[in-house]
């Protein structure tokens, strides 16, 4: 599959937060902030939308991670191997 534009990508990442699947949102936004760290609009889409849905209400432990799981990583290519 053929992602669209990152742009589009933190578009999708709003829209899917705004009509409430917000764990939706919340996996491709960390997934974005993951494989994009060099850009400021990764880390903004992450921080709006944790801090803006209230992800992080008391007692809530989604954001915690004891292990490397598929969910926590992903895997980074560079072009000179």
């Amino acid at each position: 599959m053929i992602w669209p534009s990152l742009e589009r990508q933190f578009e999708l990442v709003h829209l899917l937060g705004r009509f409430d699947y917000v764990e939706r949102a919340a996996a491709l936004a960390y997934r974005l902030y993951l494989t994009h760290q060099d850009e400021p609009e990764a880390w903004e889409c992450l921080f709006q939308l944790v801090f803006g849905h209230h992800l992080r209400a008391p007692g809530d432990e989604r954001w915690r991670c004891d292990e490397v799981t598929t969910e926590a990583a992903v895997t980074v290519r560079y072009d000179d191997g």
